[in-house]
C-alpha cells in the first residue's frame, strides 16, 4: 500500500501561503505527539510523509522569498506569565539566564561576532520584543541586527556580575546580550551570556550554544555552514498555542473555580515579617535530621 499523502492533499497543500503551510506544519507535530501506540502504521506514516513535505515545501519557500510576518503576534502561556510578573515588579534580573562557554585557544572576534549575528538572522526569538496595547502583550519581532560583543574586564569581578546582572526591558531593549573577558597570561577567553527567560529557556539555550560552536569552528576553518531555513519558528508555536482557544479556555474556568476561595497569600508563620516586595534573595542553609524521622 502506498504511503504517499492523498493527492488532494498535495494539490492543496501546493496553494497554501508560507504562514498557512506554518500553522499546518506545527499542527501536525503536535498531532504526532499525541499520537496513540496503537495507532495504524498507515496512518502514522501518511503523518510522517505529510509533515515531511510541508517542511520541506517550507524550506524552498523561505530560500525563495522572506516570510512576511504580521507586526505582532500573542505571547504563548509561558510568555504571559513571564511578562506578568515583569509588571508586578519591573526592571529585576531573576529572570536572566546566565552562561559562560570558554575558548582555549586565541578568540577571533570578528568571527565570533559574524556568528552571533548569522545566529540572530536564522532564529526570530532572539530578536523578539513585547510590548502592551490596552494592557494586551504581543510580541514584535524586529529585523535581523547586528548584536554587540562587550569587552568585560576579566579583573573586576563587579564588572561580570554587572553585565549578567543589568536588567531587561521587555518593550524596548534587545532580550539578549552578549560579552566576552580575556585572561591575563594566556591566549584563553570567554563568551558571556545573558538572555531573558521569556526568549529562551536552558534546553533553547543548549541548541544555541551548539550552533554557536558549530559556526565558530566551520569559520576557523574557512568552510561554510550550509544550515536550512527554520520551517516552524517559536511564534508559530505561540500562535498555535493560541488557537487551541477551547482547550485554554477550558483550563481557565476550571482553575478559577478552583482558586475563588483561596487567599491571594499564603499565610505561614515566619519570623520576620513578610517583606511589601519579594526581594528574590536566597540562602543556602544546610542541616541535618536525625534517623528517627
Amino acid at each position: 500500500m502506498s504511503t504517499e499523502p492523498p493527492r488532494s492533499q498535495l494539490d492543496q497543500l501546493a496553494n497554501m501561503s508560507a504562514d498557512e503551510k506554518r500553522r499546518l506544519l506545527a499542527k501536525l507535530l503536535a498531532e504526532q505527539d499525541r499520537q496513540a501506540p496503537e495507532a495504524e502504521a498507515t496512518s502514522a506514516q501518511v503523518t510522517i510523509d505529510a509533515r515531511k513535505l510541508a517542511s520541506e515545501t517550507l524550506e524552498a519557500d523561505a530560500k525563495q522569498a522572506p516570510l512576511n510576518h504580521p507586526k505582532r503576534f500573542p505571547l504563548s502561556p509561558a510568555q504571559r506569565r513571564l511578562w506578568f510578573i515583569e509588571q508586578l515588579q519591573p526592571g529585576l534580573s531573576v529572570y536572566t539566564i546566565p552562561t559562560a562557554l570558554r575558548l582555549s585557544a586565541d578568540v577571533d572576534v570578528a568571527g565570533l561576532h559574524r556568528c552571533f549575528n548569522e545566529i540572530i538572522a536564522r532564529h526570530e526569538i532572539l530578536r523578539t520584543r513585547f510590548i502592551a496595547e490596552a494592557g494586551t502583550p504581543w510580541q514584535i519581532i524586529d529585523p535581523p541586527y547586528e548584536l554587540p560583543l562587550v569587552e568585560i574586564d576579566s579583573k573586576s569581578e563587579q564588572a561580570i556580575r554587572d553585565f549578567y546582572s543589568a536588567p531587561f526591558d521587555l518593550a524596548s531593549d534587545r532580550l539578549f546580550r552578549a560579552g566576552l573577558t580575556r585572561a591575563a597570561g594566556d591566549e584563553s577567553a570567554t563568551i558571556h551570556l545573558a538572555i531573558h527567560h521569556i526568549i529562551a529557556d536552558y534546553w533553547s539555550l543548549r541548541v544555541l550554544m551548539r550552533e554557536l560552536q558549530l559556526r565558530y569552528a566551520a569559520h576557523q576553518s574557512h568552510q561554510d555552514v550550509d544550515l536550512p531555513p527554520l520551517a516552524i519558528q517559536y511564534v508559530d508555536y505561540a500562535v498555535w498555542l493560541n488557537e487551541q482557544d477551547t482547550d485554554l479556555q477550558q483550563g481557565l474556568a476550571y482553575w478559577q473555580q478552583e482558586l475563588s476561595e483561596t487567599s491571594s497569600l499564603l499565610q505561614l508563620p515566619t519570623d520576620f515579617p513578610r517583606p511589601a516586595n519579594h526581594s528574590f534573595r536566597g540562602e543556602r542553609l544546610r542541616f541535618e535530621l536525625p534517623l528517627q524521622l
